[in-house]
């Protein structure tokens, strides 16, 4: 017992190490790519360009990990994105970010597949689900912690690029320490789109926008916030707000949205989510209403990926829970590369109070996607539904910690 214990502590450092690393370079790039004078369309292409890689290694790099075992994979992809970090600093170019962006996206996701192959080793049927909530906290608070580091350096110069990529190698020292038996990797599995859309419309629909939202978060949140004149620790409280607000209020939603019509649930979200953006965009410049407004977007825009997920399950046959929020993990990674597209034009062409309005739009979108499909068939029983669960945005190895996936999985892609 003391052992296992040891090497899941080993292991969760390894993971908070991680995403301080990269919580910290994605804020920063997006900032210094502000300051630097590029476009915020070509910002948000830069920021779109992670997840694309991220999409790629989370489907590809298993075969990696089968090659050369999970030490060796997850030694020489954080090496990569280490060199990665620091060569951004050495070069300033769009093109060149942008490659480096796909190349660190690749790696993180190899990284969170090796850590997540561990983590279902570790894990047993009565332990996958608190496994999994500390995972998923373990995530949002590192990642919300990373933003401070934005204030300890001129986001101009070396040193928070440095900073990051220390903290990306030091993230090797507890996984290579730890005694840790390498252990099989799953096979992934995913449910054709086609399949997938026909179960349910709504759910593939929502996991997609979820994407689009969180993505364009992540990708032009920072840039939206330095905008309205917030300086470095207004940006960095901007982001942990939101990210802090999805970390308190993604279970409470998805309580309520097991005993009420999930349908009702996402379109209520999205509408407060879409009345949370548009004040946001009307708000004067440096209001002190901003942090209060992000924590209750990260409050209504996190739950939403785990909605979709949830509803689509509610028609599917527990085998089949693996491939299916598998299918919607690779849907939420598209919406997240097209978002900050979108809403990096969308500050180009309107300002910076377009991106709040992008979300918006997307949202309410969405709401009438939600009140249509709630004119073509009626919502599943209550006692035909599944708990909802709180599912972080990695690789499809983590979905094997979700408590639904515990029985035999019978799927096949035929």
């Amino acid at each position: 017992m003391a052992r296992d214990a040891y090497r899941l502590t080993a292991l969760f450092i390894a993971i908070v190490i991680v995403n301080l690393g990269i919580g910290l370079l994605g804020t920063l790039l997006a900032v210094r790519a502000s300051i630097e004078g590029f476009p915020d369309s070509v910002t948000g292409l830069i920021m779109a360009l992670y997840y694309v890689g991220l999409v790629l290694g989370a489907f590809y790099a298993g075969g990696m990990v089968s090659r050369v075992g999970h030490i060796r994979t997850f030694a020489g992809l954080a090496s990569l994105v280490s060199a990665a970090t620091l060569a951004c600093a050495l070069v300033v170019d769009p093109i060149a970010w942008g490659a480096l962006r796909i190349l660190s996206g690749f790696c993180m996701a190899g990284i969170f597949m090796v850590c997540e192959s561990w983590l279902n080793e570790q894990a047993t049927s009565e332990t996958r689900g608190r496994y999994l909530a500390i995972y998923m906290t373990l995530n949002l608070a590192s990642l919300a912690a990373s933003q401070f580091m934005l204030t300890t350096a001129d986001p101009a110069g070396f040193h928070l690029f440095s900073i990051a990529a220390i903290l990306l190698s030091l993230a090797l020292v507890p996984v290579v320490l730890a005694r840790i038996q390498a252990p099989d990797l799953p096979r992934a599995r995913r449910m054709p789109m086609g399949r997938l859309y026909r179960t349910s419309p709504l759910g593939t629909m929502t996991c997609f926008v979820a994407g689009m939202t969180i993505g364009s978060f992540w990708g032009i949140g920072p840039i939206f916030a330095r905008r309205m004149e917030l300086d470095d620790t207004g940006i960095a409280s901007f982001m942990a707000a939101v990210i802090l607000g999805g970390l308190a209020l993604q279970w409470p939603v998805g309580w309520i949205s097991d005993r009420v019509d999930r349908r009702k649930v996402i379109g209520g979200v999205c509408i407060l989510a879409a009345a949370v953006c548009i004040a946001m965009g009307l708000l004067p410049e440096g209001s002190g209403y901003f942090l209060a407004l992000a924590v209750l977007l990260g409050g209504t825009l996190y739950p939403i990926y785990s909605l979709g997920v949830s509803h689509v399950n509610d028609f599917v046959a527990r085998g089949e829970f693996v491939p299916v929020s598998s299918g919607l993990l690779f849907l939420y990674g598209c919406g997240a590369a097209l978002g900050p597209i979108l809403g990096g034009a969308a500050m180009d062409g309107v300002g910076p109070r377009g991106f709040p309005f992008y979300l918006a739009a997307v949202l309410i979108a969405l709401v009438l996607i939600a009140l249509y499909r709630m004119t073509r068939r009626a919502a599943p029983p209550p006692e035909q539904r599944e708990s909802s669960v709180a599912l972080p945005r990695t690789t499809p190895l983590i979905l094997e910690l979700d408590p639904r996936s515990s029985t035999p999985d019978s799927f096949s892609d035929d």
